[in-house]
């Protein structure tokens, strides 16, 4: 739907949707179109930002003491340390619980990082008495915002 006005001497629109503000129009486009121009300068910022690849991450067999960056690790007080000890202690007693549960299968675990910093642990249990699978999984994530 298309909603036409004019411009007065203040630079006022005048139309059936409400008053608009423009500099130099004749006649005012919808909201709806004005929209659709915002999301598309959206999806250009969107595109370009580098995404990870599948790919970019590589498997370890034990989980490092932190999956924080080692710049950020030497700090024991920063937020994303203790943020991260608190969730890895979550999963802990969270997996401990299922398997008490279950009592039947045991959590296997996963355990991948990123050479940027961050990585992840995941844990999975199949065939259980009770759960036929269950998933507890912790990420360390870094990355870059698209401004909105």
């Amino acid at each position: 739907m298309m909603g036409v006005g004019f411009v007065n001497g203040s630079g006022l629109v005048s139309s059936t949707f409400g008053a608009r503000y423009v500099s130099d129009a004749k006649q005012v486009c919808s909201t709806r179109e004005i929209y659709s121009v915002r999301n598309e300068k959206r999806a250009e910022v969107k595109m370009s930002v580098a995404r990870p690849k599948f790919d970019d991450h590589t498997y370890v067999k034990e989980a490092p003491q932190s999956l924080v960056r080692a710049a950020d690790v030497g700090d024991e007080g920063s937020m994303r340390v203790r943020f991260e000890e608190m969730i890895r202690k979550a999963q802990d007693s969270i997996c401990e619980a299922i398997e008490k549960l279950d009592g039947k299968a045991k959590f296997e675990q996963d355990t991948w990082t990123r050479e940027g910093g961050g990585g992840g642990i995941s844990r999975v249990l199949r065939d259980g008495a009770v759960f036929e699978k269950a998933g507890v999984n912790v990420s360390v994530v870094y990355g870059i915002m698209p401004p909105e």
